[in-house]
């Protein structure tokens, strides 16, 4: 991507950022202030998660341990000087409320510097709210403040819908948290569908895998409202289900449809269909499984 540099983004974490030990102290001394630092982390410092799952996280590699090495600047330049006045003009500060890099603690102090600002939290969205937001809530408020240095109308910043996670992680069809066996078969595709999507977010290429086995293809851009469509090759959310078909995101119109083929503790064909910009979505399936017809709705994966 031309509009990202691995420098500049290297540069003002180990240069800006604070870090946990001194930057004049030589590489074998910060190692060890920094594992004294680990080592006086409260056992719940991350909690709901192990301490141990954060700091292997790539964010610890990026921000931390990747700035080791990093030259102390030879001259003392510090971001914003101690005794610095920030200006009374209209700033525009927007965080998501789920962001874990800049906390809404810390957005909100640094609105609070600004007279004149205006901060909005930006509600079930992580880091940087107004890129590869199709909806255009948070890219809206951007927008019209740009246009006019006023946000308008905010309001839609506590409408956006949540985020779908999985509630459970079967290894196995007959795991899946449905009463009937179609709904389990259901659950699982679209479960598959849906680990697919999110793979494809983070996975920064093409080519993805599944959770349990097989794999897939995408094509579209990450900043883009073409559509995203993604070819299952026999991925397996569990172990005993394969799912082969084709996926398509429309951006524009906040819609996912699957059309399947399932292989395994099931067979036969489903499309499912859902909606990204509805709170509490329901999908759509409708198909055959064993040769009988399926048509029902369950929670949007």
């Amino acid at each position: 991507m031309r509009s990202y540099s691995e420098g500049a983004y290297d540069a003002v974490a180990c240069h800006d950022y604070p870090l946990l030990w001194d930057r004049a102290a030589s590489t074998r001394e910060r190692r060890r202030q920094y594992a004294a630092a680990r080592a006086a982390l409260a056992p719940d410092a991350y909690a709901p998660f192990p301490n141990d799952v954060w700091l292997r996280s790539l964010y610890i590699d990026q921000y931390v341990t990747g700035c080791i090495e990093w030259p102390a600047a030879r001259h003392p330049d510090p971001p914003v000087p101690a005794d610095a006045v920030y200006p009374d003009v209209p700033v525009l500060v927007l965080d998501g409320d789920l962001d874990v890099i800049t906390p809404v603690s810390d957005a909100a102090q640094a609105a609070a510097l600004f007279p004149g600002s205006t901060f909005v939290v930006v509600r079930n969205v992580g880091h940087v709210t107004a890129l590869a937001d199709y909806p255009g809530c948070a890219a809206g408020i951007v927008r019209r403040f740009l246009r006019t240095l006023s946000p308008g109308d905010t309001s839609c910043a506590e409408r956006v819908p949540e985020v779908h996670v999985v509630p459970e992680f079967p290894r196995r069809t007959a795991g899946a948290p449905q009463p009937t066996s179609a709904g389990r078969v259901a659950w699982v595709a679209g479960l598959t569908v849906g680990d697919a999507l999110a793979r494809w977010w983070l996975m920064a290429g093409s080519r993805g895998h599944g959770l349990r086995g097989g794999s897939f293809t995408a094509t579209g851009d990450y900043l883009a409202y073409s559509p995203v469509r993604l070819r299952l090759r026999g991925v397996r959310f569990v172990s005993d289900l394969a799912t082969s078909g084709v996926v398509t995101w429309n951006r524009r119109s906040s819609r996912v449809s699957a059309r399947l083929t399932l292989s395994g503790a099931a067979r036969g064909h489903l499309a499912i269909r859902w909606r990204l910009d509805r709170t509490r979505a329901v999908a759509s399936v409708a198909g055959a499984l064993e040769g009988r017809r399926v048509s029902l709705r369950m929670p949007a994966p």
